[in-house]
């Protein structure tokens, strides 16, 4: 019956001491970056989409652009011709 005692000092002592706790970090808000009220600062490709979407994003722009091979050299001298 001895333990019961100890238990309850114990239940006593963490009850006293402080835990301290945060609040959750949902993925939507964590790593928002907002534009200046004046709009001088531009935000770069990162700051500018959510950090759940970068991943996707970036992989989808690079499987769009790595089978453009010889594109970008055709596109230098036909925009001219263009316009």
């Amino acid at each position: 019956m001895q333990l019961v005692p100890q238990v309850a000092a114990e239940v006593q002592h963490l009850s006293r001491s402080s835990i301290h706790t945060s609040a959750v970090c949902c993925r939507v808000q964590s790593g928002r970056y907002r534009i200046t009220t004046k709009r001088n600062r531009a935000l770069t490709y990162e700051m500018a989409n959510p950090p759940h979407f970068i991943g996707h994003r970036k992989s989808w722009n690079s499987w769009n652009t790595c089978e453009l091979g010889g594109q970008f050299i055709r596109d230098l001298y036909s925009s001219p011709l263009l316009f």
